[in-house]
């Protein structure tokens, strides 16, 4: 196998909480590709006092900030590489990411310096608000900004980012993307009687990523009439500051459990928690799926949020499909 050739040098900053972080699986994504193709790609990870309900101490958080700004200093004499700022939007990490954006700007210039976007927050600030000019101001440092779609785009540029910067990229992921050969088979599969309907929900387990919203949905089909139903809950209980309804770790659990329970009853809709998977298995539970359903309205998604006000609008056309009595779609 031919050695791929050195392209130059990337430096990655981003945010490393004590546990998951989707924006670090994205980035290591992008270091794995880039590397592949003879990239040199060096991290410069920034920690995070608070994420996901763990708490580091805070003169060790400080500590570490403070050697990560230290390590930034590098990007003063990297003539020739690039930089890439995973920036998140919280005041917090506008502080944290400030240090690497403002000397990688300074040492490299510009047009090298990149920012990658993956949520959503900006969207609902109002234009002169003290979260908005810091946000612009960062961005500003900036030759090129990344969005996930073409609504972020414009409202970048209504914030005053000039539309040349501002570039969409498709939300990253680590299994293997489907052909369009591979759906058509899919849909063109006959459908078997014998065979459940099968719903999967697959994400982290924080309530306003809309697990809740699955499990009660589910729940009122057990009620109603229709086809066999076989739906899977996927993911671990992951506390979150955006979290509203279910905070405590034991109580959210104790509640699956009960709604799953309860769903069980009915001879007629099955469910079960699978408590995470990863890459074969999730593979699987993907390509077994009739329905996914992620009804997300978390306020960091760095995917199409759901509103309330279509939350049960679209659930009544399904169930239109799964030929439930007329007399239950009105159900609010």
């Amino acid at each position: 196998m031919k050695k791929p050739s050195k392209r130059g040098s990337i430096y990655f900053s981003f945010p490393d909480p004590v546990g998951f972080s989707g924006q670090r699986a994205a980035i290591e994504l992008v270091i794995n590709g880039l590397s592949a193709r003879g990239w040199a790609c060096r991290r410069l990870p920034l920690p995070v006092l608070n994420d996901s309900g763990r708490k580091r101490r805070p003169l060790l958080f400080a500590a570490g900030l403070f050697a990560a700004w230290i390590r930034a200093l590098r990007l003063t004499v990297a003539r020739g590489a690039w930089l890439c700022v995973n920036l998140g939007q919280t005041r917090p990490s506008f502080v944290r990411a400030a240090v690497p954006l403002l000397v990688g700007r300074a040492g490299l210039g510009r047009e090298r310096v990149i920012v990658l976007l993956h949520g959503s927050l900006f969207m609902r600030w109002a234009k002169g608000s003290p979260e908005t000019r810091a946000f612009t101001s960062l961005l500003r440092n900036a030759g090129t900004v990344t969005v996930l779609g073409d609504s972020q785009k414009t409202r970048l540029v209504d914030l005053g980012i000039p539309a040349s910067r501002v570039e969409i990229v498709v939300n990253s992921c680590d299994m293997e993307a489907l052909t369009p050969e591979m759906v058509r088979a899919k849909h063109d599969k006959p459908p078997d009687a014998d065979r459940p309907v099968r719903f999967l929900y697959l994400s982290s387990l924080i309530d306003t990523k809309g697990y809740p919203e699955f499990l009660e949905a589910v729940r009122r089909l057990a009620a109603w009439g229709g086809p066999a139903v076989d739906a899977v809950v996927c993911g671990s209980y992951g506390p979150s500051v955006f979290a509203d309804r279910l905070r405590d770790p034991a109580a959210a659990e104790r509640w699956i459990e009960e709604q799953i329970a309860a769903i069980n009853l009915s001879a007629r809709v099955r469910a079960w928690w699978v408590r995470g998977a990863r890459g074969p298995e999730k593979a699987a539970l993907f390509r077994d799926a009739d329905v996914f359903v992620l009804p997300t309205r978390y306020a960091v998604e760095a995917q199409p949020v759901a509103p309330s006000w279509v939350r049960w609008p679209a659930f009544r056309h399904l169930a239109r499909h799964l030929a439930v009595p007329a007399a239950l779609r009105s159900v609010r």
